[in-house]
C-alpha cells in the first residue's frame, strides 16, 4: 500500500492497495525528503515479507471466489476485454463523482460506427458501474468505470482501504455516501476485503517495522550499550470495565514505539490487572529478543512496582515525575485557601528538585526545602550544615507581596503532611534520573484517531488499528513542527515549569 502524507498525524490522505496476483509491494510516496531512506528500508522489508507470508493467488483464491463474485444479473469479464497490469489505473489517477444521467449521455451512439445504440445494459458492483451496449449495426461494446482484478472492482479495494487506513469506520462513510447516493461496497464486501487483504498487510508491515527496530537494539546490546525504555497502558474505556488494554514500550532515545501489546480482559483476572499482564509480557518479550534494558520508566502502578522488585531486580525502575506531581497537586484540601497560591509553585519545585538532583539521593533534601521557603526562611541549618534557597535574594517589595505561611497554621500543616509523606519520600529515589513517559501520552492521544474509546471493535480489528497507530507514530518521529512565517508554532503554545526556589 502507498502512503501519501501531508500531515504528521495521519497514516495517509490517500492510501491505495493494489490487488494484483500477490500482495507483496509496500511502497511509500512521501512529501518530506527525509523519507527517501525510509522508502528503501521498507522495500527491503517487503522483500522479506513476500518470502515469509504466503499471499499468492492460490492461497487466497478460495476465500476470494465466494466473496467477490459480481452481483446477480452481471456478466463476468471475457478474455478479450480483460485488463492487464499495465492498463490498470495508477493510485494517483484522479477520480470524480459523476451523476448517472450525465454518464449515460456518453452511451447514446455507437463508439464504432456512430449509429444509435439499440440495446444497453447497466450493471453495478459496489463502486464500479459497467455498461454493455449493442448498436443497430450489431456492434457490441463494454465500458466499466474502473479496472477489475480477478473479477473484483479495483475501486472497491481502494475505498475499503481508505476507510480503515484513515481511522474511520464503514458506518460513518456509509452515512455520508447515502446522503448523496454515492455507490460504495456493501458492508459484507467491506469486511471481507478487510479480513482478507487489509488486516494481513497491516500486520505484516507492523511486524517488519518491529523486527527492524529490534535488530537495531540488538546491535546496540552487542556493542556494549543499553536501552532505556518507558512503558504505559491505555484502556479502551474509562473506569474499571475495560475490555481491551494496550501496553506500549517506547525507546527513550529515538522516541519510537518498540512494542505494543493488546490484552483482552479474558487474559487477566479483571480489568485493572490487564496493565500488569501487558507490562510483564512485553518486557519478557524484549529481554528474550536480546535487548539490553537498563532503565524502565512507568507510572506508580503498585503491581508494576512489585513486578520490578521481584522478577527483575537488576533493572532500574524509575517513575515519571508528571504522574507523581499530578498526584501531589491534586491532594491539596480546598478548605486551606491560604495554600492555594502555593499549589502551582509546589509543582514547579517538585519538577526542579527531580531535574537538578544529578542522579543522586539529594533530591529528598531539595524537595523538603520548600517547607522553609513558604515560611519566608531562605537560609537554615540541618544536621550541622547550612543550606539556602537557589533563587536570587528577594528585595523588600517581593518579600511584601509574597503570601508567606506561618509554621503553625493549618495550611502549613497540610503542606507538611504532603511533603513529608512516607510513601512519597520513598519514591523520590526512583525519580533521580528524571525520566519521562510524556511521549507515550502523546502516542495514546494520536491512537484515538484509529481506535476511539466510544466504539467497540473485534479483537483482530482492534489489533490492526493499534498497529496502524504505531506505524503512524514511528513514521513521524522527529518531524519538524509546523510554524508560521515568523518562526512561531502556529497552533500550540507551550508552558514549561520553571524552578522558583
Amino acid at each position: 500500500f502507498i502512503f501519501y502524507r501531508n500531515v504528521p498525524t495521519s497514516v495517509g490522505k490517500v492510501i491505495f492497495v493494489r490487488a494484483k496476483h500477490r500482495l507483496q509491494t509496500f511502497a511509500f510516496k512521501e512529501t518530506a525528503p527525509k523519507r527517501v531512506a525510509l522508502r528503501s528500508t521498507l522495500e527491503k522489508g517487503s522483500a522479506v515479507a513476500s518470502e515469509t507470508l504466503d499471499t499468492s493467488l492460490s492461497s487466497i483464491e478460495a476465500a476470494y471466489d465466494s466473496t467477490f463474485l459480481p452481483l446477480s444479473g452481471s456478466t463476468s469479464s471475457s478474455s478479450d476485454v480483460s485488463v492487464t497490469a499495465d492498463q490498470q489505473g495508477d493510485w494517483s489517477e484522479r477520480k470524480w463523482i459523476v451523476n448517472e444521467s450525465a454518464l449515460m449521455e456518453l452511451f447514446t451512439t455507437c463508439h464504432t460506427c456512430g449509429v444509435a445504440i439499440e440495446e444497453k445494459t447497466t450493471v453495478s458492483n459496489g463502486s464500479m458501474i459497467k455498461v454493455e451496449w449493442t448498436c443497430l449495426n450489431q456492434h457490441k461494446g463494454m465500458w466499466r468505470s474502473c479496472p477489475e482484478v480477478r473479477g473484483m472492482p479495483e475501486n472497491n479495494l481502494v475505498s475499503s482501504a481508505a476507510i480503515i487506513f484513515t481511522g474511520t469506520t464503514e458506518t460513518e462513510i456509509k452515512e455520508w455516501a447515502d446522503l448523496i447516493n454515492l455507490q460504495l461496497p456493501k458492508k459484507t464486501s467491506y469486511y471481507a476485503l478487510q479480513s482478507t487483504y487489509l488486516i494481513p498487510v497491516v500486520h505484516q508491515a507492523y511486524t517488519d517495522m518491529q523486527e527492524l527496530i529490534l535488530s537495531e537494539l540488538q546491535e546496540t546490546a552487542c556493542s556494549g550499550g543499553h536501552t532505556d525504555i518507558g512503558g504505559d497502558a491505555r484502556s479502551d474505556s474509562p473506569g474499571y470495565s475495560a475490555k481491551y488494554t494496550t501496553y506500549s514500550f517506547m525507546d527513550d532515545l529515538t522516541k519510537k514505539i518498540i512494542m505494543s501489546d493488546l490484552i483482552q480482559v479474558s487474559e487477566a483476572s479483571s480489568s485493572p490487572t490487564m496493565e500488569a499482564v501487558g507490562f510483564r509480557r512485553g518486557l519478557d518479550c524484549l529481554l528474550d529478543s536480546g535487548v539490553c534494558v537498563d532503565v524502565v520508566t512507568t507510572d506508580r502502578h503498585p503491581s508494576i512496582q512489585k513486578i520490578m522488585r521481584e522478577p527483575y531486580p537488576n533493572l532500574r525502575h524509575q517513575f515519571d515525575p508528571w504522574h507523581v506531581a499530578k498526584g501531589i497537586i491534586s491532594s491539596k484540601k480546598k478548605e486551606n485557601q491560604d495554600l492555594q497560591p502555593w499549589v502551582k509553585s509546589l509543582g514547579n519545585h517538585f519538577w526542579w528538585s527531580c531535574s537538578s538532583c544529578g542522579g543522586d539521593e539529594k533530591v529528598e533534601r531539595r524537595w523538603t526545602s520548600i517547607l522553609h521557603h513558604v515560611c519566608g526562611i531562605h537560609r537554615w541549618e540541618d544536621d550541622g550544615q547550612e543550606y539556602q534557597c537557589y533563587h536570587e535574594d528577594l528585595d523588600e517589595e517581593q518579600q511584601r507581596r509574597k503570601k508567606w505561611l506561618a509554621n503553625d497554621c493549618s495550611a502549613y500543616n497540610a503542606l507538611k503532611a504532603v511533603v513529608l509523606d512516607k510513601y512519597l519520600l520513598k519514591d523520590l529515589n526512583q525519580l533521580t534520573l528524571f525520566k519521562h513517559t510524556g511521549g507515550l501520552e502523546v502516542f495514546h492521544s494520536s491512537m484515538l484517531k484509529y481506535a476511539e474509546k466510544r466504539r467497540h471493535y473485534s479483537y483482530v480489528t482492534m489489533q490492526a488499528r493499534i498497529q496502524l497507530s504505531v506505524l503512524d507514530h514511528n513514521h513521524n518521529v522527529g518531524r519538524q513542527h509546523d510554524s508560521t512565517e515568523f518562526g512561531e508554532y502556529s497552533r500550540y503554545s507551550t508552558s514549561w515549569p520553571l524552578p522558583l526556589f
